[in-house]
């Protein structure tokens, strides 16, 4: 699937900061951990969702459960009691659920983050597979001084921030790319 002026729309299964606001992001969420996605934990507020977006009628992108290379969500494979598969497993249930619900106009774009801010994890074992990926995202900010091989900082550049991500997801599959998050800020003088 796929349309101009689609929707997009980022699903986070858990909340992702604690009830007190002090901290951006909450890794330990025992009752949002993907295999509780598995379980059927949340399969009556995931069919709602798939239901009104299938009566919407119009494509809708949806971006599930993003970032899963990183360690600062609690579907991070690497946090919260996660096991090497769940993420995986988890993505393929949400999806399966709106296909048996006919969403079939749902887009699904699988997005990690820029491989730079976790360069030990691959992509590859965390992507869901051709049959559940309609495109493949990335989320890449220029927030740091990245420095070349020789210590000398690298310049702010389109390639700088993404070339390696769109390497590896080339690597991974054949499917269209898309950034989903972009941005920079002034700290440290980018």
């Amino acid at each position: 699937g796929g349309g101009r002026g689609s929707p997009g729309l980022p699903r986070e299964p858990p909340p992702t900061g604690p009830p007190n606001g002090r901290e951006r992001y909450n890794t330990q969420e025992p009752g949002y951990k993907p295999s509780t996605v598995v379980d059927g934990s949340h399969d009556e507020y995931n069919e709602r969702f798939a239901t009104q977006g299938r009566e919407l009628g119009l494509p809708v992108a949806i971006r599930f459960a993003h970032e899963m290379n990183g360690n600062w969500f609690p579907w991070s494979e690497e946090r919260n009691g996660n096991a090497p598969g769940e993420y995986v497993a988890a993505w393929r249930h949400i999806h399966d659920r709106f296909t048996a619900l006919g969403a079939t106009n749902a887009i699904w774009i699988w997005s990690p983050n820029v491989i730079t801010a976790r360069p030990s994890v691959h992509l590859a074992p965390l992507y869901p597979g051709d049959d559940y990926v309609d495109w493949m995202g990335m989320v890449g900010y220029y927030r740091r001084v990245y420095l070349d091989d020789k210590g000398k900082p690298k310049d702010p550049t389109f390639a700088n921030t993404y070339a390696g991500t769109l390497d590896e997801l080339r690597s991974v599959a054949v499917k269209p790319i898309v950034i989903t998050e972009l941005g920079a800020t002034e700290v440290g003088g980018n």
